[in-house]
């Protein structure tokens, strides 16, 4: 009996090891307007990540700051790119969703603006005045003296702030280059095929109907990995129903899945 109790406790301490270790954000969280630092990968000129100033948090999940949030392929990666041009960190402010894939999170921007931190004012401490003096002085007036300390008045004068200079700038560069990136839109109810190997991707099908020959790279998501897993125990090809984001980002197409349905064939439809 003492031996089960104790292989108990050794069962449940490790349980919640693991879920504390495996602090993840649910599918869909909204990122609103979070400021923090995107970071491009020393291995890719593509790859970036963003490091949020602020703690998440989701009823009794937590997610720390500085924690470090892949960027999935996007119109707001894009962005970003081309607000950073040739620097590998730029302070940012993203609007966005997370998504959650394989017991990690990923941040699907919308929008990001760029952000200048202003230097912070020097401010000379001034010790308040005692009651003594106050009573020696009928005529002075108590609210002319500062009561806020000198350290939190620097602090709220150095925030950061969207740099709208750069924002025209950018703005400018795109229309005068020709390379003003596409807006997301939603692909609903559309028929095709997800096929899995190094690259995931959704090619629609018209059941035999000619259509534009065109496929999207599937990011990672919550509805990828529970499809992928209804994909690996069958036999065949199977078409799919989906509905998602397309979203284009350096020449390719790609889709964040919010929804995706096994479609059943009838007489002469093939599965």
């Amino acid at each position: 009996m003492r031996q089960c109790v104790k292989l108990g406790f050794v069962f449940f301490a490790a349980l919640a090891a693991s879920l504390q270790a495996e602090t993840l954000m649910p599918e869909g969280f909204v990122i609103n307007g979070i400021d923090g630092v995107a970071v491009k990968s020393e291995t890719s000129n593509e790859d970036w990540s963003f490091v949020t100033s602020v703690e998440l948090t989701y009823m009794k999940t937590v997610l720390a700051k500085d924690t470090l949030l892949p960027i999935l392929p996007s119109n707001g990666r894009g962005q970003i790119q081309s607000i950073a041009q040739d620097k590998a960190k730029i302070p940012v402010r993203i609007w966005g969703i997370l998504t959650q894939y394989r017991k990690k999170n990923y941040l699907f921007p919308i929008q990001v603006l760029p952000l200048t931190v202003s230097a912070p004012t020097p401010v000379e401490s001034k010790p308040l005045p005692s009651a003594d003096a106050t009573k020696t002085d009928p005529n002075a007036d108590p609210n002319t003296d500062e009561v806020m300390p000198a350290e939190l008045l620097a602090i709220l004068r150095s925030q950061q702030r969207v740099d709208l200079a750069q924002l025209s700038e950018v703005v400018a560069t795109q229309e005068t280059t020709a390379v003003a990136y596409e807006r997301e839109s939603s692909l609903i109810g559309k028929a095709g095929y997800i096929t899995l190997g190094e690259t995931k991707q959704f090619i629609p099908d018209a059941f035999g109907r000619k259509i534009e020959k065109t496929s999207f790279i599937l990011l990672p998501c919550l509805t990828l990995e529970n499809t992928e897993e209804r994909l690996s125990r069958g036999l065949g090809r199977y078409r799919y129903t989906i509905s998602g984001i397309m979203t284009p980002c350096q020449g390719k197409n790609y889709l964040l899945l919010y929804r995706a349905v096994r479609t059943y064939s009838n007489h002469n439809f093939t599965p």
